[in-house]
């Protein structure tokens, strides 16, 4: 598998992603990973959705995760 690489303007969109992703892990105490993987995060950086829609077309989102996700991640994107 080769390193994911991040343009700078994208750079802060998906460390911004990875702190509310922790947020969401501790509270389910679950793995960060299990919320979303880093190349789910660099898809959303890279597609920034608006709807939950658009949310569910980037990688690693499925109809569980986005009725479980949707909100929070779209309002990172959205004062992004």
């Amino acid at each position: 598998m080769e390193p994911i690489s991040f343009g700078l303007a994208r750079r802060h969109t998906v460390v911004s992603r990875c702190a509310d992703r922790r947020t969401l892990a501790a509270e389910n105490e679950v793995p960060d990973y299990v919320v979303f993987g880093d190349r789910s995060l660099a898809d959303m950086a890279a597609r920034r959705p608006s709807t939950p829609e658009g949310l569910l077309a980037c990688r690693g989102v499925g109809a569980a995760k986005l009725a479980r996700y949707d909100e929070p991640f779209l309002a990172v994107i959205a004062r992004e």
